[in-house]
């Protein structure tokens, strides 16, 4: 499943490296979200491939509505999300494949991945994946999943899907809802190539504080969803960051941290959940 807007420049690697997979049971489901680049130019070509189906929004809507839609259009009973600016190892699929033929039980398979740079260049191999330990969850681990990520339609389908109003943190509300429903696996081989310093990632760019936000948000879906309570899941990060992260400007108390536009963003993000904070403590 790919969802691309304006990734022209790195999309056709994104192809072949699925094209080249040592398993070739595959189909491509890419959306467009209204891309300006030469993202349209390149679909010409992409489309003579018959395993290649290629759709487009009437406009641009952001990740969690084309992601989501990615998935309604798909036919395979296993999916798994490809950025186009990234790329996978030639046995990716191979590997997910037989994984969950062996894990039948298993919602959510994933593995780590390399950090690359621009040119998909190996730099090191992310440390952040793992199996989740027993008594936990990718909610209270705070870590374990990531790329390369598939999962079992059928349990998907048992989901409320992909937020579509998500605009950032997408991926997370996803693993969220499938660990939900059924188990998760992890694979210790990196399967995927993830490029860090293209500008389109969105955790990676300017939009780090909003891409946190939305963060939070899918936090606080799946404490709803699991009758938790928020102030014992997501409140001990939020106050951790206000107090540790002196580099994102969010360190209360310091007089010239609080003259920044850092840390006016970072208190006006903050302020709806201080908010709610206070409506638990009064119940």
């Amino acid at each position: 499943l790919i969802a691309n807007y304006n990734n022209g420049r790195y999309l056709m690697e994104a192809i072949e490296s699925v094209r080249q997979q040592t398993y070739s049971n595959w189909e491509i489901i890419l959306v467009d979200d209204g891309s300006t680049d030469n993202s349209p130019d390149l679909y010409k070509e992409l489309q003579k491939d018959s395993r290649i189906h290629i759709f487009y929004n009437n406009e641009n809507k952001g990740c969690g509505f084309t992601k989501h839609r990615c998935v309604e259009l798909a036919q395979g009973e296993l999916c798994g999300f490809l950025d186009a600016d990234d790329a996978l190892t030639i046995d990716a699929l191979q590997w997910m494949i037989d994984a969950h033929g062996e894990y039948k039980n298993s919602a959510l398979i994933n593995s780590t991945y390399y950090l690359c740079d621009e040119h998909l260049n190996k730099l090191s191999v992310s440390t952040m994946e793992c199996q989740i330990p027993d008594n936990f969850s990718f909610l209270t681990y705070k870590r374990g999943i990531s790329h390369f990520a598939t999962f079992k339609t059928h349990y998907y389908n048992k989901t409320q899907g992909i937020n579509t109003s998500q605009c950032r943190a997408v991926d997370h509300d996803l693993y969220y809802k499938l660990e939900e429903v059924g188990e998760v696996r992890y694979i210790d081989k990196p399967l995927y190539y993830y490029r860090t310093n293209t500008g389109q990632n969105i955790s990676l760019t300017d939009n780090n504080q909003k891409a946190f936000w939305w963060h939070i948000i899918a936090e606080f879906d799946a404490c709803k969803r699991r009758n938790l309570n928020p102030e014992e899941i997501v409140f001990p990060e939020l106050q951790q960051l206000t107090t540790d992260n002196k580099e994102t400007g969010y360190l209360l108390g310091e007089n010239n941290t609080r003259k920044t536009r850092t840390y006016r963003v970072g208190k006006f993000l903050l302020s709806p959940f201080k908010f709610l904070s206070q409506l638990c403590a009064k119940k």
